[in-house]
């Protein structure tokens, strides 16, 4: 891992007065362009004429400083294989969640039918139609 190059208070003036077109801070983390710079400034870092009060170059340099390095190559591939793993596990267990509760709802819905309650009823309490009903109690997702 390339050592990072720490941003100064000039570096960020030095780019947001255009005397520099960017800040170069290693291989780990991207270049920060006068239109990055912008886009980190709020409207009370400014004074009325979008001139930059006297703290805004050291408090981007800090916030600039704080970010994480980017990651490439196969770091990034590794961290994008991981991620895809790690939502296709939470997806298999809310799908045995989901289905799990749609067979406690069905099982409910065919207790009430052997307790004699009305179709109607069932639908009601569901705010569903009475083929829905039908539908769940003979255990067809359609």
């Amino acid at each position: 891992m390339a050592e990072k190059t720490v941003v100064t208070a000039d570096d960020v003036r030095a780019v947001w007065t255009r005397r520099r077109a960017r800040i170069d801070r290693g291989d780990d983390f991207a270049p920060v362009a006068g239109s990055d710079l912008a886009a980190l400034v709020s409207t009370d870092m400014v004074d009325a004429d979008g001139e930059p009060l006297p703290e805004l170059f050291q408090m981007l340099a800090d916030r600039l400083n704080t970010q994480a390095p980017r990651q490439h190559g196969a770091n990034r591939q590794k961290a994008a294989l991981e991620q895809l793993r790690t939502a296709e596990r939470e997806a298999v267990q809310a799908a045995a969640v989901a289905d799990q509760a749609w067979q406690d709802k069905a099982d409910a819905v065919r207790g009430c039918f052997d307790a004699k309650v009305p179709v109607q009823v069932i639908a009601a309490e569901l705010g569903i139609s009475r083929v829905r009903v039908y539908q769940i109690r003979d255990n067809r997702r359609s």
